[in-house]
């Protein structure tokens, strides 16, 4: 698969030197897919992409910047319709301006929450600051958490579900019912970490690594709070179609340096599972 096209253009405040930039793109990539379709968001079989994109900026080329992801997913038929499903997904911007991943919540996610607590927030927008790269920020799914919890140019997730569509699962005959024959129950595990520079594999990674630095002063400290930093949760949640609408219902238990939340988030969303 390749794709070549002009980019959109996006506006920045007069002050940062440019009021405009215009960008142009190349992609490519290979996509494998043998899976079989037994109904909505109902797979069996294997799907694996992997994509490289590059933003080349016209009248600015220091805020170039290239991307890349890997998408891995099997879903393993257990015994009738139930189904284990999971998935592998990493991405990196880089370059010379390279993007962020924001990891948490679900797409699609109705009476969303997001975290703003960053002092660099990447969702925050400022009168006389540079706004532009909002429009290239990805969004990466992990449930138990707001939006833009961790957030990097890296990202890697796991997720593991198993699908058990009951009344498909017991009854063999036709079922007339929209909702009923969609019903889907669900168990989950997620975990994942979005960083920039040393990876979360790293004893000194970004995530648990603080600098602090005065400046023009003559100290330079970097402090090291070996906290966990992968995000993890599991749950379980109900899937069905109603009016039209694929809708899934999902609560989820935190666990953020290893600790477990004492209360569950709920999540209402529209559209499938990966």
């Amino acid at each position: 698969y390749t794709d070549l096209g002009l980019g959109p253009s996006v506006n920045a405040p007069i002050a940062t030197g440019e009021s405009t930039f215009y960008y142009g793109g190349l992609k490519t990539g290979l996509v494998f897919d043998n899976t079989l379709a037994n109904g909505p968001n109902k797979f069996v079989g294997t799907r694996a992409s992997a994509f490289l994109t590059h933003y080349q900026s016209v009248n600015d080329a220091s805020r170039s910047f290239s991307n890349f992801e890997i998408d891995l997913r099997h879903y393993q038929k257990i015994h009738r319709e139930l189904t284990l499903a999971a998935r592998v997904f990493y991405g990196n911007f880089f370059g010379t301006h390279p993007q962020r991943y924001l990891l948490g919540g679900m797409d699609n996610w109705l009476f969303n929450k997001t975290n703003t607590s960053e002092t660099n927030d990447p969702l925050g927008v400022t009168r006389d600051t540079d706004n532009s790269d909002i429009l290239f920020l990805r969004f990466v799914d992990l449930r138990g958490f707001d939006y833009n919890k961790f957030n990097g140019s890296d990202v890697l997730t796991f997720t593991a579900e198993l699908r058990f569509p009951v009344i498909r699962y017991f009854y063999r005959g036709p079922i007339t019912s929209n909702f009923f024959r969609n019903l889907e129950f669900i168990g989950f595990y997620d975990v994942g970490s979005s960083w920039t520079g040393p990876s979360p594999f790293s004893e000194k990674n970004s995530l648990n690594t603080e600098v602090i630095d005065q400046g023009s002063g003559p100290f330079r400290i970097e402090l090291q709070n070996f906290k966990n930093p992968w995000l993890q949760s599991y749950g379980a949640g109900i899937r069905t179609v109603l009016l039209g609408y694929y809708l899934k219902f999902d609560m989820a238990y935190a666990i953020e340096d290893n600790v477990v939340s004492d209360k569950p988030r709920f999540y209402l969303t529209l559209g499938y599972d990966f």
